[in-house]
């Protein structure tokens, strides 16, 4: 598509993207994702942290808010993140002070009716739902999209594609979803 017709899109139906990652994991592909789909979609349209939280802001209730405005949040997952999920998982049980931030967007996503997309780089594989911590096991259920180093822009193209269809459609009703309060 031209880029006059990504224009046209911005302008009849915003998107907010809300990016999560983990840094140990997937930052720098999750940076060049957001640098792509800022293009796309606008500055304003895609949030990711470390360009878009000002100093002086209280980050943790400003990610917040962001994830409950986020019509999509693009969960990054990288070859580690389920170990990194799980790791993360049993230091807050030791520590309750080390809070997992990319478990409280998830979770925020999915108590807020946001479109959850699962993106795979560096060759990750989608993490099996019984591997996962119980918060991010319902990302098991969603078709995740790929992004592979060879093929990177086409990819993106793909994955703008996709987020440019789910924009059409309503969001689903919050807490619709499995959350983490549920016994397996």
């Amino acid at each position: 598509a031209s880029s006059g017709s990504h224009a046209m899109e911005r302008l009849r139906a915003p998107l907010h993207v809300f990016i999560s990652y983990r840094r140990s994991d997937t930052q720098s592909a999750s940076r060049q994702l957001a640098e792509a789909l800022k293009v796309r979609f606008g500055p304003d349209g895609v949030f990711f942290d470390t360009r878009d939280i000002a100093a002086g802001v209280e980050w943790r209730r400003d990610t917040i808010r962001r994830v409950q405005e986020s019509d999509v949040v693009l969960a990054i997952i990288g070859p580690r993140w389920a170990a990194a999920a799980d790791d993360r998982a049993r230091r807050s049980l030791l520590d309750r002070t080390d809070e997992d931030l990319v478990r409280l967007e998830i979770e925020t996503a999915f108590t807020h009716g946001a479109i959850v997309i699962p993106v795979l780089v560096a060759d990750a594989e989608m993490p099996a739902r019984e591997s996962l911590p119980r918060p991010f096991r319902p990302l098991a259920d969603v078709q995740a999209q790929t992004l592979r180093h060879t093929s990177w822009d086409r990819d993106v193209d793909a994955l703008v594609d996709a987020l440019t269809h789910v924009s059409g459609r309503p969001r689903p009703p919050p807490e619709s979803r499995e959350l983490g309060a549920r016994a397996d």
